[in-house]
């Protein structure tokens, strides 16, 4: 059993690469539960769920799979992330990462209580309109930037693990 991989043994590894500027190796797992793969980039394992929820619910259903929403520190996990997505939908989906604003408006942290040492937002963003967006979002208008929006939105999301 691999240390809780969609709690199955796994029956097939992949690795693939992703063209950026450095060159990352991602391993992908999928256990005999084809719907539950979990992807690696630098130790961590990050999934798309399709269910579209509010962050809340995110962060929860992340925190029962023994992570959180996806935190993002670089442009390569950016990429990464984008990339999965893409993946899953076909298309530049609109997805909740791990960010929030709402203990302090304008404090950016992350739900897994990491630093927000890297930012990606589009233009004009985080615009907190009507004063209540405090969630993050990627692919806002379709582009790979984030957009801060109404928590209660439902979204389909990104969770990570650590290895």
């Amino acid at each position: 059993y691999f240390s809780g991989i969609c709690l199955k043994k796994v029956i097939q590894f992949r690795r693939s690469v992703i063209p950026v500027k450095t060159h990352i190796h991602i391993s992908t797992f999928v256990t005999g539960n084809t719907s539950c793969p979990w992807s690696a980039l630098g130790g961590k394992f990050y999934k798309f769920f399709h269910t579209k929820v509010g962050w809340a619910d995110a962060e929860v259903h992340c925190l029962k799979n023994g992570g959180n929403l996806a935190s993002v520190h670089n442009k390569e996990e950016n990429f990464f992330i984008q990339n999965l997505i893409k993946q899953a939908t076909g298309s530049n989906t609109r997805t909740w990462i791990g960010g929030y604003d709402a203990v302090k408006e304008g404090t950016w942290l992350w739900s897994d209580g990491l630093k927000m040492n890297f930012k990606n937002w589009g233009y004009t963003q985080p615009s907190n309109y009507l004063g209540k967006e405090h969630c993050i979002e990627v692919n806002y208008a379709s582009s790979p930037q984030w957009n801060d929006d109404n928590c209660s939105s439902e979204k389909p999301f990104v969770c990570v693990r650590r290895g």
